[in-house]
């Protein structure tokens, strides 16, 4: 829509005149002693484009083609030249022809004339842009929207659908490929088990020795340990394969040789209990509080605080480490990585504090990390990510390489035709080529190069070729390296832990527990000294089950009494029985 000429105030000046000086400095009359000049008008020139409220500042429309005089009056606006059009509809219609002052002109269709559906080619471009992987979608649904006023309701229906199945469906489809090749790749690389372990075949007659089982399935996981644990020190291992070991060291230490030494023992329950984990969760926070002020315009009283909170963190996470390594031993406890990690920064916040560098010293806010061991769903997320780093870096060496072929095709391909149209964003060097299939990976603003190296082409096959070459990399980037990236992630994720650790009962739900625990123990205890029998120690029991039978004392008795005949039939095993049994 372009503004028509139309007849300004002589003193008005904003945005519809380009901000001109229109009002002269004189004063008094000129020819007539009646002439003002608040009241004279200018005509201003129109062809300009009407500005509109919010992004892209212009309004699309469409020019209704009339095969008689007089055909669409009143339905649309008609501008001096005898055109219906759409500009300014909903003005028209509550207001009249007079309220209408632009003109629906013909321009260049945008992104250089190659953003349309006037044909196949162009409309499979602008259909990649709004849907594949959309970029610009905005501009793309609201143009085509007011374009065709009348069927703006068939209009967001098509874009919506289309979104849908594309982006949704499409896209989830070459997820699912992608992520089941991967687990088929992984599981034929594997060496083979021996005849003896076979497992059966999912189906009936299958001469197959192993069968690739679903993705999370409790065979498909068993298979993948008994491989790795018999295979561990032959092609399967890798850096990979050492992060599984870690992680099963720590959780799995040797038994045999902690009760060879009950001093370990000592220290290894000691560095397990509640209390220890609190008191360093809170030397986390508190030093990660001190790091967050301490600025070189801080107050001396905050700077002495948050030295002594380094200091203590030191010094607390330095005598961790040492029992770590007195309870594991040397072996056990450099197979840990996160006891290598803490080591580490032990020595680094040390030497932070001895030489003043304050890049060591917040180096140490990595320990955050450790909270997350108060939320087990947090914490095998975080071990989810550590074990995928080796893979993901595997899967990072392939999209970089296939890039690299990709840029300098577009070396070849594109060269320095686009660079007029595109200054920061083409292929006419090695460097810029690398950003530019950078840009393309991560689709940003990709859209706009795609059209200006379709445009800087001059042959239709030309065009063709580097559309397909610019789509292609588009399309490997979304539908493939990306979903190998989720399929790596995917195959170290611990779903099934990660949904138990869900579904258990949150702190909120523990305290609720404990509160009814306690006050079932006290009204027990009540109900005895109420009736002066004496019942020692009947917290060590179960209070829970006995506060069901609350309202008659004689059945608490008798429960108890059932319980002491109970434990003295059947000797307890827990440690916890074990006491009950000796009070008994």
């Amino acid at each position: 829509c372009v503004l028509l000429d139309r007849p300004v105030p002589m003193c008005g000046s904003d945005f519809a005149t380009s901000w001109a000086p229109r009002c002269p400095l004189l004063r008094g009359p000129i020819g007539t002693s009646n002439f003002s000049y608040e009241n004279a008008t200018v005509m201003e020139a129109g062809g300009a484009v009407a500005l509109a409220a919010g992004y892209r500042w212009e309004t699309s429309c469409a020019i209704i083609a009339n095969v008689t005089a007089g055909e669409f009056d009143g339905h649309y606006p008609l501008d001096p030249f005898g055109v219906y059009h759409t500009c300014q509809l909903s003005s028209f219609r509550f207001h009249g022809q007079g309220a209408v002052n632009t003109r629906c002109a013909m321009v260049e269709n945008p992104s250089y004339g190659l953003s349309h559906f006037d044909h196949v080619g162009a409309a499979l471009l602008t259909i990649t842009q709004a849907a594949i992987m959309p970029d610009g979608f905005y501009d793309v649904i609201h143009r085509s929207k007011e374009s065709e006023p009348e069927f703006e309701v068939v209009v967001w229906i098509f874009y919506i659908g289309m979104t849908s199945l594309a982006t949704l469906v499409s896209v989830g489809l070459f997820i699912a490929v992608v992520s089941g090749t991967w687990e088929q790749v992984r599981m034929a690389a594997l060496p083979p088990v021996e005849e003896d372990e076979q497992y059966e075949p999912l189906q009936a007659g299958s001469r197959r020795k192993s069968a690739i089982v679903p993705l999370f399935s409790e065979d498909r996981k068993a298979e993948i340990h008994r491989r790795k644990s018999k295979h561990a020190s032959g092609r399967g291992s890798s850096l990979g394969s050492w992060f599984l070991t870690t992680a099963e060291a720590r959780e799995a230490p040797d038994e045999s040789a902690a009760a060879d030494h009950p001093f370990r023992n000592f220290i290894e329950d000691a560095l397990d209990k509640p209390t220890f984990k609190i008191v360093g969760s809170l030397v986390i926070v508190a030093t990660t509080a001190a790091m967050s002020n301490d600025d070189f315009n801080s107050p001396i009283i905050w700077k002495e605080f948050a030295w002594y909170m380094y200091l203590i963190s030191t010094l607390f996470f330095a005598f961790e480490s040492i029992l770590r390594l007195i309870s594991l031993g040397a072996t056990i406890f450099c197979r840990s990585l996160d006891n290598l990690f803490n080591l580490f920064l032990v020595i680094t916040t040390a030497a932070g504090l001895v030489s003043g560098n304050m890049l060591m010293l917040r180096l140490q806010a990595f320990r955050l990390f450790r909270l997350m061991g108060h939320v087990p769903t947090l914490q095998h997320l975080l071990r989810t990510a550590v074990l995928t780093t080796p893979r993901l870096f595997d899967v990072f060496l392939f999209v970089l390489l296939v890039s690299v072929c990709f840029a300098v095709t577009g070396r070849y391909l594109i060269g320095h035709t686009m660079t007029e149209l595109s200054p920061r964003s083409n292929f006419s060097s090695m460097s810029l080529a690398l950003l530019t299939i950078f840009q393309l990976f991560t689709g940003d603003s990709w859209s706009s190069v795609l059209y200006a190296a379709v445009a800087s082409q001059d042959t239709d096959p030309e065009k063709v070729l580097v559309a397909f070459f610019v789509v292609g990399f588009v399309l490997f980037s979304v539908c493939i390296a990306m979903n190998l990236f989720v399929a790596v992630i995917i195959e170290h994720f611990a779903l099934a832990d990660t949904m138990e650790n869900i579904g258990k009962d949150g702190k909120v739900a523990s305290v609720h527990t404990m509160l009814k625990k306690a006050y079932s123990a006290l009204y027990v205890h009540h109900s005895v000294r109420k009736n002066k029998k004496p019942l020692p120690n009947m917290t060590k029991a179960d209070p829970s089950r006995i506060a069901m039978m609350r309202h008659s004392n004689m059945m608490i008795e008798n429960a108890v009494e059932r319980r002491i005949d109970a434990v003295k039939r059947h000797p307890p095993k827990s440690e916890r029985l074990r006491e009950l049994g000796k009070i008994l």
